[in-house]
């Protein structure tokens, strides 16, 4: 038996400390049947600020041909602003129509229709939109990194009394009829002339034929938020909403009325570019070593990670060797107003550090995520991983450690933006329990 004074003197430092807690073991372990029924102590983080943070701009992430595309703004005043646009073919629809007769064909509108599964921020914030001709292929076969510029053509094609969009998950009824949320944009009639009076009927014969004529479309908001505004739509472009429709009629008979769609589908081409500007915001402190953010800091969309080492963790080591029972990290976040429109993410993914800053993954993650953890509880107010097989290496291992990462898991298709307590603050603080027994 070991008394709690003796452990605490090997320990050697306040923050941290040994705890005898009896023979029963914690629930939940990984190590019922590998450790002896001795004592279990406990090890855990305490008063003061046992956590270091840092801020780390991420790299950029694939966006491309996934579930869903990304468009809007948003300025947070920790983490930054932050820009979504959208590239992505526009295919022939499998039931449309033989263009006849180009040379009398009227473009009446066109109009630029994209479905809403949700939205992130402010419904009320008014964007002005942006649409513009690629003039770059979009390749099946390309892969398309975030921070990704494309080439387009110079003429903005959103006609010019369109006015600010807002967007909006709620479903619309037209003419009686109830649909999909979605939002319109009136383009400029040149799109439709080049579409279906300048083109030719090769140009139509099938969708490689029409993507080598046609490369695509760039959607923006290049409206500029005030610090904690803004709104990130999230688009479904395998929806049936999501089409370019044209009306038309032809001279020689003025009063006839013609539509014809191009679809945006799960077959086309697509990708989002996510910008990041950090300027006026606490992560910029960080990044130019300026200053220090408040809250540790991560941004979806390769936007920042956070690092942080535990500290005092190597005394486990003077106790080897040891077994680990259980090790629970506890990290709570900070819920202010823009937690309620942007975050925190639903899942976070702890790794290992290496010294050249990529990542590795910690050898509990094998276990699932069942038992590895790294979902938000929202009635916990923070997120819970389970590290007992990583402890138990790191107590013998005897190379250099630099720290942990926390990364956003989904981080192409959501908007989300978390800020991590480093310290006590409404009852809640980052915490690691360790419970072993000495071998």
């Amino acid at each position: 038996m070991i008394s709690s004074v003796l452990v605490r003197k090997a320990l050697g430092f306040s923050a941290l400390f040994l705890v005898l807690v009896g023979c029963e073991k914690p629930k939940g372990n990984l190590s019922d049947d590998l450790l002896p029924e001795g004592d279990i102590l406990s090890f855990k983080s305490t008063q003061g600020a046992p956590f270091q943070w840092e801020t780390i701009k991420a790299d950029s992430i694939v966006t491309d041909n996934l579930s869903a595309l990304m468009l809007g703004v948003y300025n947070d005043p920790h983490t930054g602003t932050a820009n979504y646009s959208n590239q992505f073919q526009v295919r022939l629809s499998s039931n449309a129509s033989v263009i006849t007769n180009r040379a009398e064909i009227e473009i009446d509108s066109v109009n630029l229709t994209m479905a809403i599964s949700s939205v992130y921020g402010s419904e009320d914030f008014a964007h002005q939109m942006e649409v513009y001709q690629l003039a770059e292929d979009l390749n099946v076969d390309s892969t398309y990194y975030s921070n990704r510029i494309f080439n387009t053509e110079q003429t903005n094609l959103v006609v010019d009394t369109a006015g600010m969009l807002k967007f909006s998950p709620d479903e619309i009824v037209v003419n009686g009829d109830t649909l999909g949320a979605q939002f319109k944009l009136p383009l400029k009639k040149e799109l439709g002339e080049y579409l279906l009076k300048n083109s030719t009927d090769d140009n139509f014969l099938n969708n490689k034929n029409f993507a080598e004529y046609f490369k695509g479309l760039q959607v923006k908001s290049v409206s500029i938020p005030g610090s904690g505004d803004g709104s990130v739509a999230v688009v479904n472009p395998s929806s049936i909403y999501s089409n370019l429709d044209i009306y038309y009629h032809y001279t020689s008979d003025p009063d006839s009325t013609y539509k014809y769609q191009l679809i945006v589908s799960g077959n086309s081409v697509r990708s989002t570019t996510i910008l990041h500007d950090f300027t006026g915001s606490e992560a910029e402190l960080e990044l130019n070593n300026t200053g220090e953010a408040t809250y540790g800091l991560i941004k979806t969309g390769g936007g920042l990670f956070a690092k942080f080492h535990i500290d005092k963790l190597d005394s486990l080591k003077a106790l080897a060797p040891i077994g680990i029972a259980q090790a629970e990290l506890f990290l709570p976040v900070k819920r202010d107003v823009m937690a309620e429109k942007f975050g925190p993410s639903k899942n976070l993914i702890l790794v290992e550090l290496n010294e050249d800053g990529t990542l590795r993954l910690l050898p509990d993650q094998l276990e699932g995520s069942s038992y590895f953890g790294g979902a938000y509880d929202e009635e916990k107010g923070g997120y819970t991983f389970h590290i007992a097989r990583f402890i138990q290496q790191y107590s013998i291992r005897t190379d250099e450690f630099f720290g942990f990462g926390l990364i956003p898991a989904s981080g192409g298709v959501s908007a989300n933006r978390t800020l991590l307590l480093k310290a006590e603050e409404d009852g809640l603080r980052p915490e690691l329990i360790v419970y072993f027994t000495r071998l």
